[in-house]
């Protein structure tokens, strides 16, 4: 319904309805046969994702692309932001428990490499980026707390979409909690 999706299960390059649809719009944008800008491939991607999930928008959500937002706004000025800062303590619980769902090497590993200074000072620079973000394009930064979406779930919700410019519709009966 609406701009709601998630990633079909087709979307992944061993399966061949999606390089097809790749090889469509590459030969369509001609993006083979000249110079690009960055953006033009990850355009293309978020092109071919929409037309999979039957979508008009694709919505990006790497939370380390915070670090980049400058390099981001080069290529996209009106880009929007919706900042959903973890606590403290989420933050440092979620890095020194990454790696759990991949197995026992990925376990090993991050657990040697895990301290709770080094993951405080990730947190804070973490923060400090979407502090910077916030005080430099206000306009396009809406900021999302766990606690916000807890206490008004629709409301939240459909001021994410509004912020994003979306048809606002009941996100909250649909996505889970």
């Amino acid at each position: 319904p609406g701009d709601v999706g998630v990633q079909s299960d087709w979307v992944g390059l061993s399966n061949e309805r999606w390089t097809t649809l790749l090889d469509r719009l590459v030969d369509e944008t001609g993006l083979l046969q000249r110079e690009t800008e960055p953006n033009e491939p990850f355009d293309l991607l978020c092109r071919a994702m929409a037309e999979a999930a039957g979508k008009r928008v694709v919505i990006e959500k790497t939370p380390h692309h915070l670090g980049v937002t400058d390099r981001i706004e080069q290529f996209y000025p009106d880009a929007r932001y919706v900042l959903m800062l973890r606590e403290p303590y989420a933050f440092i619980r979620s890095y020194k428990n990454q790696g759990r769902q991949l197995g026992e090497r990925s376990r090993k590993l991050a657990s040697e490499i895990y301290h709770p200074i080094a993951a405080a000072l990730l947190w804070r620079g973490y923060a400090k980026q979407a502090l910077a973000l916030g005080q430099r394009a206000p306009d396009r930064t809406l900021r999302v707390s766990l606690d916000a979406i807890r206490e008004d779930e629709v409301g939240t919700l459909e001021a994410v979409q509004r912020h994003l410019g979306l048809d606002v519709f009941d996100l909250a009966g649909v996505v889970q909690p």
